[in-house]
């Protein structure tokens, strides 16, 4: 059975993106904001790694990562995939615990390699 990857994102267009970035290594599970999401891993799912857009209605993934750590797992990688450029929002989302807080526009080769070190580091 393929790893399942978690991806929270508002943008159509960027899931799709990721999605077909992923879809051959994993099981893709998308969602367009964090409150989805998280009435998904409410139902008992769990995604070996979650990627969350930073600004999100709903719930943004600052939101999302405070929960996701609170009730779901301190384990599980969760990269913030973003444009928001502001230093005080990396800062809050790594403090909160997320693992990665990646710039877009990114280059689709890094966030694949960050992506396999992650869950390289968890399966070891």
């Amino acid at each position: 059975m393929a790893e399942k990857i978690l991806i929270i994102e508002d943008s159509q267009m960027m899931r799709e993106f990721l999605s077909n970035l992923f879809k051959k290594r994993f099981e893709v599970i998308s969602f367009e904001n964090g409150r989805d999401a998280k009435k998904w891993l409410e139902q008992g799912n769990t995604p070996q790694l979650v990627i969350a857009d930073l600004q999100m209605p709903e719930m943004n993934g600052l939101e999302f990562t405070q929960f996701f750590r609170a009730n779901i797992s301190q384990t599980i990688p969760l990269v913030i995939l973003t444009g928001d450029k502001d230093s005080n929002n990396t800062i809050a989302c790594l403090q909160a615990g997320a693992n990665d807080y990646i710039l877009k526009p990114f280059r689709p080769k890094i966030l694949s390699i960050k992506i396999e070190g992650l869950l390289g580091a968890t399966n070891a």
